[in-house]
């Protein structure tokens, strides 16, 4: 085994907004990337699971460990997103998939844990998902933080000034408010590396439907672009690479620029699943880096490299 290779694992919940789709291609054929295996988030985690299983077939990587992972949120009553529209892509049977029955339950946590404990130091935790299966993870099992070499979260809103029109500071974004119990009990977990790409950022990399459907036309993609046709007739007039902006900054990470500090988050109330940075908070508290801008070609070089 490539000893300058990375192991991840990636928490998802693929099948919503097709960007989990597209990260999870690029790290399939990412050459650097040794994925130890997929848990998945948030409503109908088997059939996310599933979705998942299609994509690493397409990619001849049908060896990636899947469990469906935990469906609702840790105190909210129910999902804000139960459903799975891209699945659609499954039930014309052209794609070989695992059915969504078939895999192995309640034991995504069990996965995490014991995956991250065999490799301690080793495991970068790519979460593009709600943060549901983590902070279950960390409480049941405070020291898997310590153990992790990184922790790198597609969530959150960093920025201090005016965002599209709207206040800003904290502004929640739908990975974290969708289960911002959870996302609390992350973001005080102390990890070595602890990174963040917010939607304030994210937001900047985007292709319209036409440069989507150019640029997707090939082995690796040709899948996705089907799950990219779903959310276009779904009425979005764009992809946005929320997530796959966080997958490729594991591997080149001055993609990004970073700034240092302290995050909270509120778990209830009015700013419910607002994201709070200081950048001078204590140092003895979990230090967190949050992207605050990026390089959008050569970003789209570093993606768009893996499907030449």
């Amino acid at each position: 085994m490539n000893s300058a290779r990375k192991k991840i694992i990636l928490d998802t919940d693929i099948g919503s907004d097709v960007d989990d789709a597209v990260s999870l291609a690029w790290l399939l054929r990412e050459p650097k990337c040794e994925l130890l295996g997929i848990t998945t988030v948030s409503g109908d985690t088997c059939l996310r699971a599933s979705l998942a299983s299609a994509l690493c077939r397409d990619a001849g990587r049908e060896e990636v460990p899947i469990y469906p992972g935990i469906a609702s949120p840790m105190f909210l009553s129910e999902s804000r997103q139960p459903e799975v529209p891209q699945a659609d892509i499954l039930a014309n049977g052209k794609c070989s998939h695992q059915q969504a029955d078939s895999f192995p339950q309640h034991q995504a946590i069990r996965f995490l844990q014991e995956t991250i404990r065999a490799n301690p130091g080793e495991v970068t935790l790519l979460a593009i998902g709600p943060l549901t299966n983590l902070g279950l993870l960390f409480s049941v099992d405070p020291e898997i933080p310590s153990l992790l070499k990184e922790l790198v979260i597609m969530g959150g809103n960093f920025t201090p000034v005016r965002w599209l029109g709207e206040y800003g500071a904290g502004r929640c974004e739908w990975n974290i408010v969708n289960d911002p119990h959870a996302a609390e009990i992350v973001y005080r977990a102390d990890v070595k590396i602890h990174r963040s790409i917010g939607i304030d950022v994210t937001a900047r990399v985007n292709l319209s439907p036409a440069e989507v459907r150019q640029r997707f036309r090939c082995p690796g993609l040709n899948l996705v672009l089907e799950m990219a046709q779903v959310w276009f007739d779904g009425g979005r007039d764009e992809v946005t690479f929320h997530d796959p902006l966080a997958a490729v900054s594991i591997f080149e990470p001055d993609i990004c620029s970073w700034a240092r500090g302290g995050v909270q988050v509120v778990p209830d109330g009015l700013m419910e699943g607002y994201t709070l940075f200081n950048p001078d908070a204590p140092q003895e508290s979990p230090v967190h880096e949050v992207a605050n801008d990026v390089d959008i070609p050569r970003f789209f070089d570093r993606y768009f490299g893996n499907f030449i």
